[in-house]
């Protein structure tokens, strides 16, 4: 009976130890086969070398080097009509602040929700004019109506270089975010402070 005992406790063991203990073959689920692509990196690398001296890469480099010159000397903008008779506008510069903004020593100074419109507490003394750089009558009425830089600005909406190094500096709205903020619809504008409201001036 004991050395039954014991036989029946060595077999318990070494089918844990087998289990838990030692590694064995569980099969596979399916074939596995070598990978015969090639690395995509290595591929274009080769690719590159043999046109390396050739015509077609010199061809493709200028093509390139042109594209990204003409983009930066005519970046995208928005398109405005040119306007014949002068209207004016007025837009509020108010917001509704999103989070609590502290001060230096951690005052608030406004708070979350509140509209606050900044030309209560600052006074704007710049003047912007907003202008298409392919416009010769809009670059005549900018020079006429725009007062020289640290006062004035000229912001182009198209064409930004066609006045460079006849003015300090040169200001082009991308996306046409300041078009959008002032209401602009029209060109050439001139934009100033005028009380606690923007006024805006559109037309020639």
């Amino acid at each position: 009976m004991k050395r039954l005992y014991w036989g029946v406790a060595l077999l318990f063991f070494k089918q844990v130890c087998a289990q838990q203990c030692d590694s064995e073959n569980l099969g596979h689920i399916a074939p596995v086969y070598p990978i015969f692509e090639k690395d995509a990196a290595i591929y274009f690398r080769e690719k590159m070398m043999k046109k390396q001296g050739g015509e077609q890469i010199k061809k493709e480099i200028h093509a390139q080097k042109e594209k990204m010159r003409n983009y930066f000397l005519n970046p995208q903008g928005v398109s405005l009509p040119e306007l014949n008779s002068i209207k004016t506008h007025f837009v509020d510069m108010s917001f509704v602040v999103k989070n609590d903004v502290h001060d230096g020593v951690g005052n608030i100074v406004a708070y979350r929700g509140e509209r606050v419109n900044p030309l209560h507490y600052i006074d704007y003394s710049h003047v912007l004019c907003f202008l298409d750089g392919r416009s010769a009558r809009q670059l005549a009425w900018g020079k006429r109506n725009c007062p020289e830089e640290p006062v004035g600005h000229f912001i182009f909406v198209h064409a930004p270089w066609q006045v460079y190094g006849r003015k300090k500096r040169v200001y082009f709205d991308q996306y046409g975010v300041l078009v959008s903020r002032f209401l602009i619809d029209g060109l050439p504008a001139q934009v100033r402070q005028n009380g606690l409201y923007m006024e805006v001036r559109e037309g020639l």
